[in-house]
């Protein structure tokens, strides 16, 4: 049985009936002279046995150690230690560690702080190591949980597919592409911009979203026209219709010249003259024997013969169109009996 004797020394004691002293637990030494074991030590029982390390996982803070406390989660020491540190992917005190958040790491074992991911990389864990590269045609800023698709992009960070022909994406992230709008389209991929898209011709529209070749601009119809500054028409609304006295058989035209009105002439058959003047030469309107009116121009062939009538160049007398959007000749017709047209291009007959 051990009790302390007067006679031993300090940290020490004895049995009864022993020969002498022995360190305490906690302490060593030998004759008497006992010292505390040191932090990251321990000595469980007395005697004069030398304080053994702390193993592995565990620390003692404190001199004159019985035992050594473990480590606490997401920490760990190396023998003899008097503390513990955490784990890589975790920061704090050794006896309080927490993970590092998401979008930042730590990938060495220590109490510093956790690193945020540098731009370009992501971290979508808690307590990670190291960051991961973003994909092809993906992005990030520091600090990121995720990469962004690209402009021209569409997916999510790790499979970003280029928007298709025909659409287009101005931002990042994992939006879906935007169509072309009506009247436009776009041969390109991954177009980032919406000036990809470009405008139908004049002449032409389209009402198709999402176009992604000229193809589906469609012309306007003969008889019209649609003027060069309005490119990007979405339907055929826009063309304008030739006014009446004009037709046009050019589908897709693109300007009001198109539209022509000397082909709507046809003389009258030439009547008989009772009279003429002798060596002149001049424009005259008469009656046909329909009642039509053409314009005639009188040319002497000789002195001593009357002249004969052939009809204007281009002549737009005797017919009329009352149609728009006209596309060929046959809407030009005759003035009926007691009516007349004087010019080209002529939209109605005048009594």
């Amino acid at each position: 049985m051990r009790g302390h004797t007067p006679d031993c020394p300090a940290h020490s004691d004895s049995t009864a009936g022993s020969a002498g002293c022995s360190c305490n637990a906690g302490f060593t030494g030998s004759g008497g002279q006992c010292s505390a074991c040191e932090a990251g030590k321990y000595k469980a029982a007395s005697g004069s046995a030398a304080c053994a390390e702390c193993t592995a996982g565990t620390f003692s803070a404190t001199s004159a150690s019985v035992s050594c406390h473990f480590c606490g989660s997401n920490a760990d020491s190396l023998a003899g230690s008097t503390s513990c540190f955490c784990d890589a992917g975790y920061t704090g005190p050794g006896d309080a560690c927490s993970a590092c958040s998401e979008g930042s790491y730590k990938a060495n074992a220590g109490s510093e702080a956790c690193s945020l991911c540098e731009a370009g990389k992501y971290s979508d864990q808690q307590g990670s190591l190291a960051c991961i590269e973003c994909a092809e045609y993906s992005t990030s800023v520091s600090g990121a949980t995720e990469c962004l698709c690209d402009p021209g992009y569409t997916g999510v960070g790790a499979a970003c597919t280029a928007c298709l022909a025909g659409k287009y994406k101005t931002t990042k992230g994992s939006t879906d592409c935007t169509d072309c709008g009506a009247g436009k389209y776009s041969a390109s991929t991954a177009a980032s911009d919406e000036s990809a898209c470009i405008d139908c011709p004049a002449g032409k529209y389209s009402g198709v979203v999402g176009a992604y070749n000229e193809g589906v601009c469609l012309d306007c119809p003969a008889g019209t026209y649609h003027a060069e500054n309005q490119g990007g028409a979405t339907s055929a609304d826009v063309c304008v219709k030739c006014e009446a006295g004009k037709f046009s058989s050019i589908s897709g035209a693109t300007d009001e010249s198109a539209c022509i009105g000397t082909p709507c002439s046809a003389c009258a058959a030439l009547p008989v003259l009772s009279s003429w003047p002798h060596w002149s030469l001049w424009n005259c309107a008469l009656p046909t024997h329909s009642g039509h009116v053409s314009v005639f121009t009188y040319v002497p062939t000789h002195p001593l013969t009357p002249p004969r009538a052939r009809p204007n160049a281009g002549c737009a007398a005797g017919t009329a169109s009352a149609a728009v959007g006209a596309d060929d000749i046959s809407t030009c017709v005759q003035c009926p009996k007691d009516t007349y047209s004087t010019g080209s291009s002529s939209a109605v007959c005048l009594s």
